[in-house]
């Protein structure tokens, strides 16, 4: 093997290493695959009490944004 041949398979090993870090970077950054094809429902909660709470306030689960109050007292 020569050594052109060597620079040019380095060359492409270095590409596809690029790309596939590139790729695990986007998989950590956006969560896991398809999830931004996921369905969303509407879901109903009643409160006892629900004093302070706003429409357009945040939901959070375990510190996570999941939603916001779309509606008030009724």
């Amino acid at each position: 093997m020569n050594r052109h041949e060597r620079g040019l398979e380095f060359k492409v090993g270095a590409f596809v290493f690029v790309g596939l870090a590139m790729l695990g970077a986007l998989v950590v950054q956006f969560g896991r695959l398809g999830e931004g094809f996921r369905t969303y429902y509407p879901l109903t909660v009643r409160f006892t009490d629900a004093s302070g709470l706003l429409k357009g306030s945040d939901v959070l689960l375990a510190g996570a944004k999941i939603g916001k109050v779309s509606g008030g007292p009724r």
